[in-house]
Order: structure tokens, then C-alpha cells, then sequence
């Protein structure tokens, strides 16, 4: 992801917008799922699939904590929701996906995490959260802690 390593280096984090899009995009995917969204355009290149910059060596502990952080909103996430609709309704199904989805990217960071990838880790438990924090606001989900968490 090198968008992130130049925001690190740039701006040396105070907030960077790449989580903020990560999160949008997630929802847009979601509401695709889901059928509330249509397009009629070929899909893009993944962007997170450039070569990468190296994160300098003062920054480094910077993006350990902001993934750190955005694995415990992803935690916390996926444990202060439960579904919404009825799990025999096809929206039922569809929150259990979407659900699905969230903790999907978590274990998928921890992975990540795990080999030593951080910013890419970063993104998945930010696109974990976006997909989460998605089906709460289209109700597919019922908030049942930790609402200031939620865009809603």
C-alpha cells in the first residue's frame, strides 16, 4: 500500500485518510452484495497491489500502534452487534455474510500481522470494520455496545 507510506512520512500521522477510504469502500462492496448498488463499469485494478514503500524506521512504531488500534475496533465491532433481521429471512442471510465478512478480514490481518505486514494488515482490519460498520447502517444490524464506534 504505498499511499499509506507516504501519508506516514508526510503527514507523520497524525490521522491518515487511508483507513477513512478503506472503510468507504468497504461499504460500497457491501451494498453491492447486497444489491443496492449496480454498475455498468469494468472494475478498477486493486490499488493495494503496486509495490510497496518502506515505512521509515520513526514511523514504524506509529503504524504498530494505529494497527493495533484498528484490530481492537474490528474486535470490537464484530462483538457489539448481533443480526437485526430474522436469520430465516434472506436478509438474515445477508447480515451473517456481511458479519462474515468483518471477522473474515480480521483473521486475515492477524495473518498479515503475523508476517510482519502492517500496513497491509492495517487495511484489512479497516476493510473488516467498513463492512461491519456498513451493515449497521443499512440495519442489518443491531448495536448493542460501544454505539460511539459505529457511523450512525
Amino acid at each position: 500500500m504505498p499511499t499509506t507510506g507516504r501519508c506516514l512520512r508526510k503527514k507523520a500521522i497524525p490521522s491518515t485518510p487511508l483507513p477513512r477510504i478503506i472503510t468507504g469502500l468497504a461499504g460500497c462492496t457491501s451494498g453491492w452484495q447486497y444489491g443496492l448498488l449496480v454498475h455498468a463499469w469494468e472494475q478498477p485494478a486493486c490499488p493495494f497491489t503496486a509495490p510497496t514503500e518502506t515505512i521509515p524506521a520513526p514511523l514504524a512504531g506509529r503504524l504498530a500502534e494505529k494497527t493495533s488500534r484498528y484490530l481492537r475496533l474490528l474486535e470490537t465491532a464484530a462483538s457489539s452487534v448481533a443480526r437485526a433481521p430474522d436469520k430465516e429471512t434472506a436478509v438474515g442471510a445477508f447480515a451473517d455474510r456481511v458479519l462474515c465478512a468483518g471477522t473474515c478480514y480480521a483473521r486475515h490481518g492477524k495473518t498479515l500481522l503475523a508476517r510482519g505486514e502492517r500496513e497491509e494488515a492495517l487495511a484489512s482490519f479497516s476493510y473488516g470494520h467498513g463492512w461491519i460498520d456498513a451493515g449497521v447502517r443499512a440495519g442489518l444490524f443491531i448495536v448493542t455496545a460501544n454505539r460511539e464506534i459505529f457511523t450512525i
